[in-house]
C-alpha cells in the first residue's frame, strides 16, 4: 500500500501530500473535529463527494495509516455486530496544515542539515 504521506511538489495544496478521495476522506474529520465517525459513515460521504467510488476498506486503511501516524485518532467501542473502530480528529483543516508545514520544515531542516 502506498503511505498516507507522499510529499509532491509538482502539485498545489493538499494535493502536495493526497489523493483526491484521501482529501475527502479526511476533510469529513475536519468538518467536525472531535467528533467520532464509523468507517462506513466516512465512505458514505466520501463516495457521495467524488465520481469515481473508493472501496471501504481502502478508506479504513487510509484512516488506519493516519492513526498509526498520530495524525488522526481513535477509539474503540461495542455496537451492533460486535467492535467498532472510531475515528475523529484533534485539528481542524487550517491546524493540520500548519502541523504539517512545520513538519515538513523540520525534517528538511534536520535531513539537510545531518552529517552524511
Amino acid at each position: 500500500m502506498q503511505s498516507a504521506l507522499k510529499f509532491d511538489p509538482e502539485k498545489k495544496g493538499l494535493r502536495t501530500l493526497f489523493r483526491e478521495w484521501q482529501i475527502q476522506t479526511i476533510r469529513c474529520l475536519w468538518a467536525k473535529p472531535m467528533k467520532k465517525f464509523t468507517t462506513k459513515q466516512i465512505w458514505d460521504k466520501v463516495c457521495d463527494n467524488l465520481d469515481k467510488r473508493v472501496s471501504r476498506a481502502t478508506v479504513y486503511h487510509f484512516l488506519d495509516e493516519l492513526a498509526e501516524k498520530e495524525i488522526i485518532s481513535f477509539d474503540t467501542g461495542t455496537g451492533r455486530g460486535g467492535l467498532r473502530i472510531l475515528f475523529y480528529s484533534q485539528y481542524s483543516e487550517d491546524e493540520f496544515k500548519e502541523l504539517m508545514a512545520r513538519n515538513l520544515i523540520d525534517s528538511v531542516k534536520d535531513n539537510l542539515l545531518s552529517p552524511t
